[in-house]
């Protein structure tokens, strides 16, 4: 019996041994785990905060943009219904306009508004340079006017005369 006892202590110091084995080695797998899920939302909040971060500062670029794109488009349309034979307004303000918006196209990092953007100066050009053309027409429509007027003056003069003489 006495060997019995030795076998069966021995057996439990074994089957403790490896019951202590067994927790180190799972404290271990769970250190290893709650290690890697650390790093993980480490590795998350990292990327969150540089994205955020990032459309944050999207966000303030593009609607410092679009202030000024509002400031154009008002501008924009206060000289397209006061151009009418009003040369230096037409002259200053629409190169100005095709400035700003130009410099606007120029800050902007979106492709999705540069596009449009340069688009819509190229027509604003076209649409100053034909407003300029109307106002050339109508200078010289006065001053075929004041021909005419001068030429109708002219008649009237001669032909009273004419009838005097008579």
């Amino acid at each position: 019996m006495g060997t019995d006892l030795k076998n069966g202590a021995s057996q439990g110091v074994s089957l403790s041994a490896k019951l202590i084995g067994v927790a180190a080695f799972l404290f271990l797998v769970v250190g290893l785990l709650a290690g890697v899920v650390f790093l993980t939302f480490q590795h998350i909040e990292n990327l969150l905060e540089t994205s955020v971060g990032q459309d944050i500062r999207e966000n303030i670029e593009n609607a410092g943009i679009l202030k000024e794109l509002s400031t154009v488009f008002a501008d924009a349309a206060l000289v397209s219904s006061t151009f009418y034979r009003n040369e230096e307004l037409l002259l200053n303000k629409g190169q100005d306009l095709i400035s700003r918006a130009r410099s606007i196209e120029s800050k902007s990092s979106s492709t999705a508004l540069k596009d449009p953007l340069g688009e819509y100066t190229i027509r604003m050009q076209e649409v100053i340079d034909n407003c300029s053309r109307i106002n050339r027409i109508l200078r010289r429509a006065d001053t075929l006017e004041k021909e005419i007027e001068q030429s109708l003056t002219s008649l009237e003069r001669t032909v009273t005369d004419k009838k005097v003489a008579q």
